[in-house]
């Protein structure tokens, strides 16, 4: 079952559900998880006018522990492969034509699929040309970082860096700088 024949089947109040109880955590302002599942229903709006493209890659969702920390994990795989790939940075018409692993459609509901596939095609913007924008910025960060002779950066631990556990707060980049789109 691909992505988009999931996004047909589902309904908005039943993915809002389940983004606010996966995602709206204790402690976390009231406005905050308001403004977090709006920005999120807006990239679902978009996704639905969106023309699948074909993508051999296979979604895969997992709960995971490291550091008795518990997380949720989207990853894809091609096949033939078994190593797990980032999608955070993959257009999302690509993603509507990804499969969703047999595997993940056995534990988790429609609705949770997508909504843990929202939060992961949101992780860097919510919007296409934001996550564009994410991209160049972290290829420069890339480049320099082979410059200075180290291997490779981590997506994550840059967001992280920047901005911790705080969702209403999106990357863009300005000149280089990071800042938020948020009304701060």
């Amino acid at each position: 079952m691909t992505f988009t024949e999931i996004l047909n089947l589902a309904t908005w109040p039943e993915i809002e559900i389940c983004l606010r109880r996966h995602y709206c955590k204790e402690g976390r302002e009231a406005d905050d998880c308001d403004t977090f599942v709006s920005d999120h229903s807006h990239v679902y709006a978009t996704l639905l006018e969106l023309h699948p493209e074909a993508d051999d890659t296979v979604v895969h969702i997992e709960l995971k522990e490291e550091d008795g920390f518990e997380y949720i994990d989207v990853y894809g795989i091609k096949p033939g492969t078994k190593d797990a790939w980032a999608l955070e940075l993959t257009r999302w018409e690509q993603w509507l034509g990804m499969e969703i692993a047999p595997s993940t459609l056995q534990r988790l509901s429609l609705s949770e699929i997508i909504a843990h596939s929202l939060h992961e095609m949101s992780f860097c913007g919510y919007d296409q040309e934001e996550i564009a924008d994410f991209a160049t910025e972290l290829r420069s960060r890339a480049a320099k970082t082979q410059q200075d002779g180290i291997k490779g950066i981590n997506i994550e631990d840059i967001v992280w860096e920047e901005y911790g556990d705080d969702p209403p707060k999106k990357l863009q980049t300005l000149n280089g700088k990071w800042r938020s789109t948020s009304d701060d």
